[in-house]
């Protein structure tokens, strides 16, 4: 079959601790993925980085995070599809 699964990572957190459970499981879904030749995991730690390396709910001028500091706003969620589709594209051989 041609089935494929896009696991996307997990971004950084607000909360320290939540971002190193995140870093923890993102490693075990980029393993485990790589075993599998129909999985392609997509890492969105970075996208949602700050120019420091750091959590930041506003990126290029734009709230991107919910006040909980793990969730995505409309504009967060948009930023993740921007980084996620060229890869789906581009594996289906399709032109946006």
């Amino acid at each position: 079959g041609v089935d494929r699964v896009y696991w996307i990572g997990l971004p950084i957190m607000r909360s320290d601790s939540f971002t190193l459970n995140a870093k923890t499981m993102n490693l075990v879904y980029e393993t485990e993925a790589a075993q599998r030749p129909r999985v392609t995991y997509i890492s969105s730690f970075e996208l949602f980085q700050d120019e420091n390396g750091e959590y930041n709910a506003y990126l290029d001028g734009k709230q991107v995070r919910f006040n909980d500091g793990a969730h995505f706003v409309w504009a967060g969620a948009y930023r993740l599809a921007d980084a996620v589709l060229p890869v789906i594209t581009a594996d289906w051989n399709i032109d946006l």
